[in-house]
């Protein structure tokens, strides 16, 4: 009898999946994320306009769908202050459109950021949390099997799958197996524990295929923190783990002349030792030492110091996101940045919190910690990985208000 019961809740419960407007917002705005970066796009050009289009109307639907009843976070005018200060005391190169941009941010941190809050918003943002996550396990289960079908590689770089570039597909396959290795270590049923333990290990590849160090330096910085918790077979794992690392990384000196051919890991040794981004580190710093208080403007770069044809029609390309907001906002924008961070982290309760009950947030926390290292995108709108990171903190800060709406998710599902 209570079976049946429990059943037929269920049943109302999926069946008003799509009535439910929170959960269609946050779809919507996950998969015009997605479909914006993919190789779609490169096929059919016109759809490139119509998913920037969708992209900002997501970010409007989340805000409209919680109006009027949210509220301002103070805290997050540490981040807004730096930004726009930045902007005002520099006079940026219209071909930026640097005021266009920063507004543009500034949804994004409305709408899925930590700027606004309300329990509307936040049940969005968990929502699309949940599908971001979801989905990047199947871009990259799917990626494999395209790689597996020698299908041609659209997208840039040695191998990006589904996604636009290789870049892309990297960082995606690395929070795919941090989250899925996750998954089996909170599951209890058995056919799920070996789903989930099989997506970490194609994602594992995947992020080795796409030839992205940083991306799998950031798998290992992640994995770390789901070690930490103790559960069955965790010295194998950990095993295993390292000495992929290892057995990597001390490759990398052979460069591409000592690669096998047919080694799936041809990409990421070929690339040797050499630093790409040296360049535009190089770049970042000397526009830091020359504007040392404000830097250059937000989403801004120094002319003189990439040159014209380097940032022709605007374009930017940071190198480090740590070094984008230094360079970008300089030493202000930057220590009201560390500033609201310290807020973030500097919690008692919100490490025991976090860590006993939600240790994957940690664990993308520490991979995008790596991941800033050599890619700027802590400003870009339209980069995935800045929307799923400001949702990671839009759902994690201020902390008081995710409590409270944990405990009300675990109570509702303990009695269904």
């Amino acid at each position: 009898m209570q079976k049946t019961f429990t059943k037929k809740i269920y049943r109302k419960e999926k069946s008003n999946t799509w009535r439910d407007r929170t959960s269609v917002v946050a779809l919507f705005f996950v998969t015009i994320e997605i479909l914006n970066n993919s190789i779609f796009p490169k096929i059919f050009e016109p759809l490139d306009l119509i998913f920037q289009i969708g992209l900002y109307a997501s970010f409007v639907a989340i805000i409209v769908s919680s109006y009027p009843r949210f509220r301002f976070q103070p805290k997050s005018l540490l981040l807004i202050v730096g930004t726009v200060v930045s902007l005002l005391v520099n006079n940026v190169d219209a071909k930026y459109g640097a005021g266009i941009r920063w507004i543009l941010w500034l949804l994004l941190l409305s709408s899925v950021g930590p700027f606004l809050s309300s329990k509307t918003l936040l049940k969005i943002r968990i929502k699309a949390l949940r599908y971001f996550l979801n989905g990047f396990m199947i871009v990259t289960v799917l990626s494999l099997i395209y790689y597996v079908l020698d299908l041609p590689n659209l997208g840039r770089g040695i191998f990006s799958g589904l996604m636009d570039q290789s870049m892309v597909l990297g960082p995606i396959a690395a929070i795919s197996g941090i989250t899925s290795f996750y998954y089996y270590l909170t599951n209890d049923t058995k056919k799920k524990k070996i789903l989930y333990i099989a997506i970490s290990v194609v994602s594992a590849l995947v992020v080795i295929i796409a030839s992205s160090r940083l991306a799998f330096a950031g798998y290992i910085a992640g994995m770390i923190f789901l070690f930490v918790k103790p559960f069955k077979y965790r010295l194998i794992y950990i095993v295993l783990i390292i000495s992929m690392g290892i057995g990597i990384f001390a490759r990398l000196e052979n460069g591409t002349k000592k690669v096998e051919t047919n080694s799936i890991d041809k990409g990421l040794v070929g690339k040797g030792t050499v630093n790409s981004r040296e360049l535009l580190w190089n770049a970042r710093m000397t526009e830091f030492r020359e504007n040392p208080i404000f830097g250059v403007g937000f989403a801004a770069q120094d002319n003189h110091v990439v040159g014209s044809k380097s940032s022709e029609g605007g374009r930017i390309e940071p190198g480090s996101g740590y070094l984008m907001i230094l360079s970008m906002t300089g030493l202000f924008g930057f220590i009201l940045f560390i500033w609201y961070f310290y807020f973030l982290f500097n919690s008692k309760r919100f490490w025991l919190e976090i860590f006993n009950n939600e240790t994957y947030k940690l664990s993308l926390f520490a991979f995008f910690a790596v991941h800033f290292i050599g890619e700027g995108y802590v400003f870009s709108v339209g980069n995935i990985f800045a929307a799923l990171f400001w949702l990671l903190v839009g759902v994690t800060f201020p902390y008081s208000d995710i409590k409270k709406r944990r405990i009300k998710v675990k109570k509702v599902q303990t009695i269904s």
